[in-house]
């Protein structure tokens, strides 16, 4: 006989409660943006436990929870991958999630000296660079063409 003590999985606080996915506490910072149920406190709970499967099965893209099972077929549920992975990718829900997303509203009222360029200074810039794009493709339609040179330059003298 071992004397080893086998030790006890401990729960975590989202598998203790009834609805998880319906929480924001308990899910990922990432997803939180999509749960938005201000009407959670006129539901029953039948509606509740479907709604809290559609949500572990849609926004989690978790098909192992103990709920109703909404998608059964592989389509939906490379569907739901898709999604997750793509909002995984996303720089803006990356940066939101971690707190460090940068707006120009706020450096601005930070130090609103540093900031001269306007919106027409934008426009001018991209004008800009539109033209010289469209000078160099000018002028590489043209090269290695002869032409007269002198044609254009003034000879008054």
């Amino acid at each position: 006989m071992s004397d080893v003590k086998e030790k006890k999985k401990r729960r975590s606080k989202r598998s203790m409660q009834k609805y998880p996915a319906l929480d924001p506490k308990y899910n990922l910072k990432t997803r939180r943006g999509w749960l938005d149920f201000d009407y959670l406190d006129k539901l029953t709970d039948e509606e509740k436990e479907w709604l809290n499967s559609v949500m572990e099965e849609e926004n989690n893209a978790s098909f192992n929870h103990n709920g109703i099972k909404i998608s059964t077929d592989g389509e939906s549920r490379r569907a739901s991958y898709a999604r997750n992975n793509s909002r995984n990718r996303c720089i803006y829900t990356r940066e939101d999630a971690q707190g460090t997303m940068n707006f120009i509203e706020d450096a601005l009222k930070e130090n609103p000296d540093t900031f001269e360029c306007g919106e027409d200074d934008i426009i001018n810039a991209i004008d800009y660079n539109n033209a010289k794009d469209d000078i160099l493709d000018f002028s590489e339609e043209f090269e290695g063409c002869e032409y007269d040179t002198e044609a254009y330059t003034d000879n008054d003298e």
